[in-house]
């Protein structure tokens, strides 16, 4: 009986004293971005704990506080205490697996102990994005029409190693004397039908990309088949497809993705901005581009006019 008592007191002060221990130990609150990032980003790490001095505070550093796997040349900045970052002095490489690593150079001289995980993140892999159909002229056939597909890839792409995994259809039909109309690797690359038959109705038109493909950087090819599928318009009408903005130094603008070329000339009678901005136009095949001196954070409402000509003979519909 003695013997019990015994046990039982010293295990209740051997938790008494673990459970006052002092943990001093500081952890990563914060590891962003991860996952899939930019090839252009910057990393920023938030910490549990006031770390960096307040004379390493804002300044670019070359102490390797994270050591990257493969290696990532770049210079460090501490915004505050706890907060660090990491600018890259290059893009990331394309189809890459990365892993970070935050070593104990943070804890500059505190009392605190690591307790820091691994991070994991990787630039996108190969991928069609997108394609877009619109009507067009044949090149040197003054008074034919054709219909023209651009293909959007998020690395370039050689127009011969597209060809063969390349299958377009008009009316769910195989068209087979479709041309590349791009001859250097890009990343968007053109695609041309051929003459086409025009009618009042829309007509349904489909790109598959077929598994397989590679980029012009190889190291994965796509690893999913790709159907790009739209009903096109006929030529008598013409249909905004859709509507981008961004900010490029001082200057914003908005991109309009059209299935014909706009008038250029009659534009500004067709185009209006709520808050009124001096702005210009710029005019591509299958879209007009506006731009102006928008602010970075401003919200700007667009109205396109009904009747927006184009210049095959198409008019938006509706406002």
């Amino acid at each position: 009986m003695k013997l019990l008592k015994y046990s039982l007191s010293v295990s209740i002060i051997y938790f008494f004293f673990n459970g006052c221990g002092t943990d001093n130990s500081v952890t990563i609150e914060e590891f962003s971005p991860q996952g899939e990032v930019a090839n252009l980003t910057t990393f920023t790490i938030e910490f549990s704990e006031n770390l960096a001095p307040t004379d390493t505070l804002d300044k670019w550093l070359t102490e390797e506080f994270i050591k990257f796997e493969p290696k990532i040349a770049g210079k460090f900045k501490w915004t505050s205490g706890k907060t660090l970052i990491f600018s890259p002095d290059y893009p990331l490489e394309p189809i890459q697996s990365y892993k970070a690593k935050v070593t104990d150079k943070v804890l500059f001289k505190t009392i605190f102990d690591s307790d820091f995980d691994e991070y994991e993140f990787h630039t996108s892999d190969f991928d069609a994005t997108k394609v877009e159909f619109f009507w067009t002229q044949i090149p040197n056939e003054s008074y034919k029409i054709s219909v023209q597909a651009n293909i959007h890839f998020n690395y370039p792409v050689s127009p011969g190693a597209l060809k063969q995994y390349l299958e377009v259809k008009r009316e769910n039909e195989k068209v087979t004397n479709f041309k590349i109309m791009s001859d250097k690797p890009s990343e968007v690359i053109a695609i041309n039908f051929g003459e086409i038959k025009q009618t009042d109705k829309e007509q349904e038109l489909s790109i598959i990309i077929k598994e397989g493909l590679q980029s012009v950087i190889a190291k994965k090819p796509l690893q999913d088949e790709r159907e790009f599928e739209q009903d096109l318009p006929p030529i008598t009408k013409l249909a905004i497809t859709s509507v981008t903005s961004g900010y490029d130094g001082g200057t914003g603008w908005i991109l309009v993705n059209t299935t014909q070329t706009v008038d250029e000339k009659k534009l500004k009678d067709f185009i209006k901005t709520d808050p009124e901005r001096n702005i210009n136009f710029f005019v591509s095949e299958n879209s007009f581009r506006i731009e102006g001196d928008f602010s970075e954070t401003q919200t700007i409402n667009l109205l396109i006019k009904k009747g927006l000509p184009g210049l095959f003979g198409g008019q938006l519909e509706f406002e």
